[in-house]
């Protein structure tokens, strides 16, 4: 999903079969690879969903064989690639949504917070966590100003929690995207303390916060889901400010906030996803790219 993402056609249909003699795959289009991977996810959460009984066994790093989430993880991954496709192909993406949304016996999701598909590094080299190790290097990696001026705008939160104010007068203040110079280090923002600072961090694939928000936007599609689209807002926005550790009353405010309250907007969900999905870059730029929320101009500082 993400070199298709990334690129459109790729090689799909006959790649990675070069002991059968297939040594240039052929190009296959994202209109056939996505139906592919919806039921690829499909079949892999019936064949967990069989219960054979085998353990996972000591190389599953990710739920240490607990085979429920990786049930929950795979019908949540189906219900991301089935909204990627939402605005092409509505009725393929409502079937598999509906589907999955209304028999959570058979395709169980992400519940909470405590299913969250993370990878935690092991903090030793080589094996700590990538930003940690990059910034031992090298300190020249600040908050991009799109992002960070989105979270001061709306009073977020969790703005302390994934940013450093700027060494040089303790403001908050991001960079121009791309740029290489023509700066002061020390008047940045750089990457918050529980997403860069730890060498035993971790590496979002999914979270639940996510899958609340692929539901709220399935419920205002009209769309058979079990909840209302305001009540999956909410629930997404909550669980991304307590998984960052802001408390009840905090979370209480931010949801009043009359930018962030749901009254129907699709950009007010589409800017609160966005903002969850902090450190899943590249689902966060898919995401944009999709839904031309937030709008992003080219890069003002970049040389390319």
């Amino acid at each position: 999903q993400i070199a298709t993402d990334t690129w459109k056609a790729i090689p799909y249909a006959n790649a990675l079969q070069g002991e059968d003699g297939a040594t240039n795959p052929t190009y296959s289009m994202q209109q056939d690879i996505y139906p592919d991977l919806l039921r690829m996810l499909k079949d892999a959460g019936d064949m967990f969903a069989q219960g054979n009984g085998d353990a996972l066994g000591s190389g599953d790093i990710l739920f240490n064989g607990d085979v429920m989430k990786w049930r929950k993880f795979c019908n949540s991954l189906r219900l991301r690639v089935a909204i990627r496709i939402s605005k092409v192909d509505p009725a393929t993406a409502q079937t598999h949504i509906e589907q999955i949304m209304g028999d959570q016996g058979t395709y169980p999701i992400m519940a909470s917070n405590d299913d969250n598909a993370l990878v935690f590094w092991p903090g030793a080299a080589p094996y700590k966590e990538p930003f940690y190790e990059n910034s031992e290097t090298r300190d020249d990696h600040g908050m991009c100003n799109v992002l960070l001026d989105k979270l001061v705008d709306l009073g977020d939160p969790r703005l302390p929690v994934y940013a450093h104010p700027a060494p040089s007068d303790g403001e908050y203040r991001g960079l121009d995207p791309g740029a290489e110079d023509g700066f002061n280090p020390s008047d940045i923002s750089r990457i918050g303390a529980r997403f860069r600072d730890d060498p035993f961090g971790f590496t979002p694939f999914m979270r639940y916060a996510e899958v609340m928000f692929i539901a709220s936007e399935a419920a205002a599609n009209g769309w058979n889901v079990g909840v209302t689209a305001q009540a999956a807002y909410e629930a997404g926005v909550t669980a991304s400010l307590e998984e960052n550790g802001i408390g009840a009353d905090d979370i209480a405010t931010y949801l009043a906030n009359a930018d962030v309250a749901w009254d129907g907007s699709m950009e007010k969900l589409y800017i609160q996803k966005w903002i969850a999905l902090f450190k899943n870059g590249h689902e966060a730029w898919a995401e944009v790219r999709r839904n031309d929320v937030p709008v992003i101009d080219e890069a003002p500082g970049s040389p390319y």
